[in-house]
């Protein structure tokens, strides 16, 4: 799980399964997706920052990744 890009490529081309966590922008997310691997993202609400990343969101997502890989 992370908001670095490079620690999902790395956990991408490890075959690691990843969470990548985003901005609103989807530009960026799309640009920045691990590749190769089960994964799932998080957005922020907020365009800037990921301040408005819910954790809700965040659980929902981490579960439904080891449901996948489970």
């Amino acid at each position: 799980i992370s908001p670095d890009t490079s620690m999902v490529h790395i956990a991408s081309l490890l075959g690691i399964p990843t969470i990548g966590i985003y901005t609103a922008d989807n530009w960026n997310k799309n640009r920045w997706l691990p590749h190769g691997v089960p994964h799932r993202t998080v957005q922020s609400n907020d365009r800037e920052s990921l301040v408005g990343v819910r954790m809700k969101n965040m659980f929902a997502e981490i579960d439904a990744l080891w449901k996948e890989i489970t």
